[in-house]
């Protein structure tokens, strides 16, 4: 077979370069990245979760599309632009729930994070999974739901 190369070629596993137009991971931020994500897809907001702002997500009614955010002092607030909100990148639950949502995407339940050579490190058992490194947990962890098949 002329012209053809075998699958096991490391090159067939790179992913394609982006678009001169389109934004890469190392110009977005991590705000614009989550954003990104929600667009695809390949992330959601999960009761429970705090954004950027304090909001807290109660309750979503996917058949009318509301949802209930709360701020610190527990007041139902109105009129919040769903698209501007991003998660508060501290928070401990905000990162107990990206961690699912790494988990399920790359269908391993004991996937995590850990801290080494001073980065963050997201860790699956699958072999073809590279390793997903990020400054924050937050960081390695939307690298994660970025890279996953």
């Amino acid at each position: 077979m002329t012209g053809s190369r075998p699958v096991s070629n490391p090159e067939d596993r790179l992913p394609m370069p982006p678009e001169e137009d389109e934004p890469t991971n190392n110009t977005m931020t991590l705000d614009d990245r989550w954003r990104r994500q929600l667009e695809l897809g390949r992330a959601r907001w999960v009761e429970q979760m705090r954004s950027q702002c304090g909001y807290i997500l109660c309750s979503i009614y996917p058949d009318e599309a509301h949802w209930d955010w709360f701020d610190g002092k527990r007041n139902l607030v109105d009129g919040v632009d769903v698209g501007e909100m991003v998660p508060d990148w501290t928070n401990d639950a905000n990162i107990a729930s990206l961690l699912s949502q790494a988990r399920e995407a790359w269908d391993d339940s004991k996937a995590f994070v850990m801290w080494r050579s001073g980065s963050w490190v997201f860790c699956t058992i699958n072999p073809l999974a590279p390793h997903l490194i990020g400054s924050t947990e937050a960081e390695a962890l939307i690298a994660a739901r970025e890279a996953a098949p």
